[in-house]
């Protein structure tokens, strides 16, 4: 036999209940236990616009059932705005896919329920950028630390259990378009841009958090960029040399990965 289900009038009166017998410290437990990582993805499906890749991924949603746990009239509407609220705090993939959208970004009420990212607690946010030039909507050096500045002005932010990613991508690797003027350019463009996050870093790193930039090749990745972004010209220009061609260097510094090493030690000689 399968598990019996509550019925919908059980469902709500078992939830008025937690609402008006708990204080709000006791529901906060009881809510963080709703959030396995299924139950996260499921509720992040049903957010409008998506979650992930904004503002450009909008397909999320339509085809996911809402849970009634956080559908006002099936359960009580505070009950949904703060198992909500929960939500944001256990989720740690947010995305926001264009720099200049973050403001926008925080400003949106995924579910419906007027809570927004800007106005609760998180445990994380990612900004990825596209490094590449051709890029529509690509990272600006020259504005993106003013891009970034609604996440750091966030309220009611705990920022010592709080951790900002930033990923910088390119296209560029060992099949596509890999080209002394190609590492050239996007050497170039990475450490603009690095320069310009270094007020970021500090900035979050100052109020507690935690702070990774990891940058991306077509063919290979790098987590240390944090770590290394006073390095100079010439030491990147070797390290994105190295990720064209398929190197992968994880949290601790140590290359995991080598798809083309010949093709680098080739060139690290010239």
């Amino acid at each position: 036999m399968g598990e019996e289900r509550p019925s919908p009038s059980e469902l709500f009166e078992f939830a008025d209940d937690i609402l008006t017998r708990l204080p709000r410290e006791i529901r906060n437990i009881v809510y963080t236990h709703i959030f396995d990582d299924a139950t996260l993805n499921q509720v992040a499906a049903c957010s409008q616009p998506s979650l992930n890749k904004f503002p450009y991924n909008n397909l999320s949603s339509t085809r996911v059932q809402r849970p009634a746990f956080i559908e006002p009239g099936r359960v009580p509407r505070e009950i949904a705005v703060e198992i909500i609220q929960q939500f944001y705090l256990s989720y740690k993939s947010m995305e926001v896919f264009k720099p200049k959208s973050i403001g926008n970004y925080l400003k949106t009420d995924f579910f419906g329920l007027g809570i927004k990212p800007i106005n609760v607690p998180l445990s994380a946010f990612t900004i990825s950028a596209d490094l590449d030039a051709s890029a529509v909507d690509g990272i600006d050096s020259w504005t993106v630390a003013n891009d970034c500045k609604p996440v750091l002005e966030k309220a009611n932010q705990n920022w010592k259990a709080f951790r900002l990613n930033i990923t910088l991508t390119s296209r560029i690797g060992f099949f596509f378009w890999r080209t002394p003027d190609h590492v050239e350019r996007l050497t170039k463009k990475l450490l603009a841009v690095l320069s310009a996050l270094k007020l970021v870093v500090r900035a979050a790193e100052k109020k507690g958090a935690k702070v990774t930039i990891k940058v991306e090749s077509y063919d290979g990745w790098d987590m240390q960029a944090r770590v290394n972004m006073d390095k100079d010209k010439e030491w990147w220009r070797r390290r994105v040399n190295r990720l064209m061609v398929g190197s992968q260097i994880n949290d601790a510094g140590i290359e995991v990965t080598m798809l083309r090493r010949e093709a680098a030690d080739a060139d690290a000689d010239d």
